[in-house]
């Protein structure tokens, strides 16, 4: 692989890493998804607001941009920390979870921050109150804390984070002494630390979080944000929406608070959450919410800055890396293809070049049948990812539009009512989605039921090639530029209403097919 880059002109490989947090030219080709300058704010008047966004759609790609802002942003700077590692803990103990939990883990890092801040000099100005509060804080919050913990604490400040890296990676084995020398340092000796203990033991946590601001502001900042991030990927929730809402809840629906003043805090959460977190009490009307959607348009300007910036500008397009006889714009169609999601269009532009590069890596450009075998492999591995056992059944049914009768009468051959659980099962996981209805003299009329992935149709179609799929069953609605997966004759836009006949239909074979005289996606 490693020769079929070199050969193009890259430095390294652009597919290799699909993380945010560990792709060091993130900046170079970040696209601004929508409503990105709201979700990032004025730091001189914070808001908090929530992001919802399906996996692989960029939460985290905008949480290191913010981060990135935040360090860059010199005429109102913020003070940033990412809560997005969190303490162990028992899922049976999922309701024991509140307020405090989550309070204790973001004081641990604001402190953090403070400690490295002090350290490099700052805080000359602190009065003695401010001093004694912060030793004592220092003690109750961090001086317990283990060398892994006060890793994990300290790596989560993104303000000054190389001078913090650095001060962490040579103090890490000597945090509770440099706690010490600091209370030393100011004057404070233990009588005055238990003063201040008996002043502060019955203020909740909520107050204390209101006094570390207040410290931080007066270092300089204009205001602390606080970005969660990473909710559905705790180990003890087990990619539970429902958990990990509840878990998030007591944090999010605070909005005593999220309406602190000098403090925003950026939630980017899995969007399947977004019911749950309504049911616990959120309240959209006091926080904005903002829904992450990618245009294929968008996807395919990320594309070609990802490619710019790892070829130092050489290569800005997926279709220079093909032969010449492809007559299919590549580019385009594994962005239409990744539906929404930045993270499978890399993923699936490097399923194509492993298999081009399976046999050799000579540096030969990408032939149709390296494009086609890399798509259809692609398609099945993240169909299996989304939809699991569900996907086998689909292709059972050999079909991407269907009724109930459909399933009852000639695929399964089974009851009404069971073929409708089964209707119900394939919904519930986002497999299929009710696209329409048929007339039905002297009933109901029927409901048509459509595959609602792209991928999921060349799985369920896999004795066709993919052109075939991507003429046959995947259409563009030529008024609102939906894409469309249905059997014909007839087809019917569920989003804008438009009917029209299968035949003379824009498919999203024409779409992606290439010379000058071939209409283009207006997306």
């Amino acid at each position: 692989m490693e020769g079929f880059f070199r050969a193009f002109g890259f430095s390294e490989n652009p597919f290799a890493s699909t993380n945010a947090d560990k792709e060091p030219r993130l900046a170079s080709y970040f696209v601004s998804p929508p409503y990105f300058s709201s979700v990032k704010g004025d730091p001189a008047d914070p808001q908090s607001n929530v992001i919802f966004a399906p996996r692989g759609a960029g939460k985290t790609a905008q949480k290191v941009m913010l981060e990135e802002f935040a360090e860059a942003e010199y005429s109102n700077p913020v003070f940033s920390i990412t809560y997005d590692h969190f303490r162990s803990f028992n899922k049976g103990r999922l309701s024991s979870i509140g307020i405090d939990w989550h309070l204790t883990q973001i004081i641990q890092r604001l402190l953090a921050g403070v400690v490295a801040l002090i350290e490099e000099g700052h805080g000359a100005n602190l009065t003695t109150t401010q001093k004694k509060t912060l030793a004592y804080c220092f003690r109750r919050f961090l001086g317990t804390l283990t060398e892994a913990d006060a890793t994990k604490v300290f790596a989560s400040v993104k303000s000054h984070k190389e001078k913090i890296g650095d001060f962490v990676a040579k103090n890490k084995n000597a945090i509770v002494g440099i706690l010490a020398a600091l209370a030393s340092k100011w004057g404070i000796s233990p009588p005055d630390i238990d003063l201040v203990d008996r002043e502060l033991r019955d203020e909740s946590l909520t107050d204390i979080f209101r006094r570390l601001l207040e410290i931080i502001v007066s270092f300089g900042f204009s205001s602390v944000y606080i970005l969660v991030d990473r909710v559905d990927e705790v180990n003890e929730l087990a990619n539970d929406a429902d958990a990990g809402s509840r878990f998030i809840s007591p944090l999010v629906t605070n909005l005593h608070l999220l309406e602190t003043d000098n403090v925003a805090f950026k939630f980017f959460l899995w969007d399947r959450m977004e019911d749950f977190v309504l049911a616990a009490g959120f309240r959209p009307d006091r926080i904005p919410v903002y829904r992450l959607n990618w245009s294929p348009a968008e996807l395919e300007d990320m594309l070609s800055r990802r490619l710019a910036a790892y070829s130092d500008g050489r290569v800005t397009n997926l279709n220079e890396l093909a032969q010449e006889d492809v007559k299919l714009d590549v580019h385009r169609l594994v962005c239409l293809l990744s539906i929404g999601s930045p993270r499978d269009v890399i993923r699936l532009a490097q399923r194509i070049v492993d298999e081009h590069t399976r046999v050799t890596d000579d540096g030969t450009p990408l032939n149709l049948k390296s494009i086609e075998v890399g798509i259809q492999k692609f398609s099945r591995e993240r169909s299996l990812e989304l939809y699991g056992s569900k996907t086998d059944e689909l292709v059972k049914i050999s079909m991407v539009s269907f009724t109930i009768g459909d399933l009852a009468n000639d695929i399964f051959r089974i009851s009404h009512q069971a073929a409708r659980n089964k209707i119900q099962n394939y919904m519930a996981v986002g497999a299929i989605f009710k696209s329409g209805e048929y007339e039905n003299p002297g009933n109901r009329p029927l409901h048509q039921y459509s595959l609602a992935d792209p991928r999921l149709a060349i799985v369920v179609m896999s004795s066709y090639s993919l052109e075939e799929v991507l003429s046959a069953v995947c259409f563009i609605c030529r008024r609102c530029h939906q894409l469309l997966i249905r059997e014909g004759p007839e087809v019917s836009c569920h989003e804008c209403a438009l009917d029209f006949a299968a035949d003379d239909a824009d498919t999203l074979l024409t779409y992606c097919r290439t010379g000058p005289d071939e209409p283009r996606l207006g997306l």
